[in-house]
């Protein structure tokens, strides 16, 4: 579905009513069960300190952890999410001077492909959507890369490209109903995906009808004699 139709076909899946009821109903009963930071070796005090440390941090961030979680349960919709760890330097409190989570960022999922070696290991992350200066898609950022010009400015390895993919260590990577080492991972909209299709023809159908039987027929009688 996603090879012939790319995922924007899930974009608008997502404008059926029934369809984003259904899903935020499932990410909302999800995130409503709230979220703990423990420590993994109880009274150890390193330990402590350490689950001390990312709760300070997903506290601390920018908008609150919820609304991160619920972004990242995109992949839901998509079959996979991508989200940027963005960090800064601790300035104030208890843990000054160290470095920290500042916020989770996910991007959107249209430009962005796995690299992956014979076996499905995760090598990298690449960016499609970069674009040249004067606007135009540039292949050179792509899946399919083509030879730079003999005379460029342009680095020769730019981030987020084939050759020079981003670390997957710089982002949380969710692949939702992940199978056989597929990355992309697998949408709950896959299975939807006829029945959307049938009622959007319904929709089509029923407008006709009632262009055609909204009003009833015009009907005169009149006399015999007349």
């Amino acid at each position: 579905l996603v090879r012939n139709k790319s995922l924007a076909i899930f974009r608008e899946m997502e404008r059926d009513d029934m369809i984003t009821s259904a899903t935020q109903m499932r990410i909302q009963a999800r995130l409503s069960t709230g979220w703990d930071i423990k420590s993994g070796i109880p009274g150890n005090s390193r330990s402590e300190e350490m689950a001390d440390f990312v709760k300070f941090c997903l506290k601390g961030m920018e908008g609150t952890f919820e609304e991160d979680l619920e972004q990242i349960m995109s992949a839901i919709t998509y079959g996979f999410s991508i989200s940027e760890k963005v960090y800064s330097y601790i300035e104030p409190g208890q843990f000054k001077g160290k470095i920290g989570l500042r916020a989770i960022k996910t991007r959107e999922p249209f430009n962005y492909d796995f690299k992956i070696d014979p076996h499905g290991n995760l090598l990298g992350i690449i960016y499609t959507g970069m674009s040249s200066k004067e606007g135009k898609p540039s292949f050179n950022n792509s899946m399919f890369p083509r030879s730079a010009p003999a005379q460029s400015n342009e680095p020769s390895l730019q981030d987020g490209t084939l050759a020079n993919p981003f670390s997957p260590d710089k982002f949380v990577i969710y692949s939702y109903n992940r199978r056989f080492e597929n990355w992309y991972g697998r949408s709950d909209y896959i299975g939807a995906f006829p029945w959307w299709l049938m009622k959007g023809h319904g929709r089509k159908f029923w407008a006709v009808w009632l262009e055609r039987y909204a009003s009833p027929f015009i009907w005169a009688q009149y006399k015999s004699d007349a």
